[in-house]
């Protein structure tokens, strides 16, 4: 059986699979969490982990399905664009995000028992709207303009009160932190796929462990009136931000005087409030892109690339985790999950997340910064590494980006260098220009329509992250 044949039986054969998976799945889910008690459970678990309380689903051994789709893998070893196909293949007809990202999972897993490691499954908590903290702030400001507009002092203070909670949350929310907001909204278990590749040599030096995150979860895509939502996003989340001030202050001064232009204008910060709420609705009710996990097909067909390249030619001194993300573009839950379960040695770690490549004719790109409303700057040694690689492999056309703008798309970078571990991201760039490349939509073949058929731009991404690794193997990054 030759490889055009095995990946013809893998894409069939996993598409049979996930049917017959995901119902077991849901009832198994349904059997664990009797909807009387479900609610509770879960909201401790997510109280405890915000106070520190460790109550987590926990990590188990991954049980593989293997069948002939290993045995195909096995005969033969899969390129990074095998992968891409199997994945968008596999999961395109998928129409929610927790059935796609469940399924994904599956397949990382499988495919890492099947070139001989032993990977593990985190289960954890994560949200279901990506959108849905703003959505909760955005109602809670309404409510506190409503309670001032009351000619009662009781509804100036009972404002102060709402705003005076929700407004620090949006705060640690925009940094993916633990709070309320957070805490109210609709949940549901994740899994994180992780696997440990050792080193050729025995070594004693902690901090040579190199994490890799690629996410598996499926993303939105809104655009509203022809706009996309995150393009004016981060300045309606300011404005809403300022108007929660205002309105914390208008509140304040509303309950010794309870004067009605204090009442009117309140009115103003209300406008705010309500554009948010629409926008953000509106973002959250937008199709998921069932192009396997959206814009991060590539990132884990290539990284499974790297892992399969790592098996026979291990690094020298350095460890790598390599990680599998869930509930990602929801509020990099799965990075979250994972560091927040590393703390023995993530501080002495590096970290690299990979997002978005294959797009067709792009070029590797790693980012110097990424903000949505506060900037969040990649390790200055990573980057020294990473600007190396591109000097000298100049095959690979690569280039340092000097801001991105975006929101959950490279979250795991956020995550990692918001509690101190060195970290940087990594993303496509077009070869005309600096703008972010995704992988387009899947069509009828189970092809992206915007990812190269040879899949040189896959190759490119993997060979970056292959010298990557190595660069940070060579001299470390502390």
């Amino acid at each position: 059986m030759n490889q055009s044949d095995c990946l013809k039986v893998l894409l069939a054969t996993r598409a049979n699979d996930a049917e017959r998976w995901l119902s077991k799945q849901k009832e198994e889910k349904r059997r664990s969490h009797p909807d009387s008690i479900g609610f509770f459970i879960i909201f401790l678990s997510r109280a405890g982990m915000t106070f520190g309380l460790r109550i987590p689903y926990g990590h188990q051994n991954s049980k593989s399905h293997l069948n002939c789709v290993n045995a195909c893998i096995i005969m033969q070893r899969m390129t990074s664009l095998d992968h891409f196909r199997a994945l968008a293949a596999g999961m395109s007809q998928r129409d929610g995000a927790n059935e796609q990202k469940t399924s994904v999972a599956d397949y990382v897993a499988d495919q890492l028992t099947a070139m001989g490691f032993t990977p593990q499954q985190q289960h954890f908590l994560g949200a279901e709207l990506a959108y849905g903290p703003f959505i909760l702030y955005a109602a809670v400001g309404l409510l506190s303009v409503i309670l001032l507009g009351q000619s009662q002092p009781v509804g100036a203070a009972a404002a102060i009160l709402l705003m005076a909670t929700a407004l620090p949350s949006l705060f640690l929310e925009l940094q993916y932190r633990p709070n309320l907001l957070r805490w109210l909204l609709p949940i549901e278990r994740s899994t994180n796929v992780i696997v440990h590749t050792p080193p050729a040599e025995d070594t004693t030096d902690s901090h040579k462990k190199i994490i890799v995150t690629a996410h598996i979860d499926g993303h939105r895509t809104p655009v509203i009136l022809g706009v996309k939502v995150l393009s004016i996003m981060p300045l309606l989340i300011v404005a809403s931000e300022l108007a929660g001030a205002v309105l914390i202050v208008l509140a304040i001064i509303g309950v010794p005087i309870s004067a009605a232009i204090v009442r009117q204008m309140a009115l103003a910060p209300g406008l705010v409030f309500l554009a948010l709420l629409v926008v953000s609705v509106l973002a959250d009710r937008a199709p998921y892109d069932n192009s396997y996990g959206g814009d991060n097909a590539g990132g884990v067909a290539a990284v499974l690339g790297v892992i399969e390249r790592l098996k026979d030619a291990p690094l020298k001194r350095a460890e790598a985790v390599f990680v599998f993300t869930g509930a990602e573009e929801a509020g990099a839950y799965g990075a979250q999950a994972f560091f927040e379960s590393q703390t023995a040695w993530r501080a002495e770690a590096v970290h690299v997340v990979l997002c978005a490549v294959g797009a067709k004719g792009s070029v590797p790109a790693v980012i110097r910064t990424e903000r949505f409303t506060h900037a969040v700057v990649s390790d200055a040694g990573l980057l020294a590494i990473a600007d190396g690689i591109a000097t000298t492999h100049t095959d690979l056309g690569m280039t340092l980006l000097v801001e991105v703008v975006g929101r959950n798309e490279l979250s795991p970078n956020i995550v990692a260098r918001a509690i101190g571990v060195t970290s940087v991201a990594g993303t496509p760039k077009s070869e005309a220009g600096s703008q972010l490349v995704g992988n387009g939509v899947v069509d009828g073949n189970g092809v992206g329509e915007n990812v190269d058929a040879d899949g040189l731009a896959l190759q490119r991404h993997e060979a970056f992250l292959w010298e990557l690794l190595h660069g940070i193997d060579a001299v470390g990054v502390k």
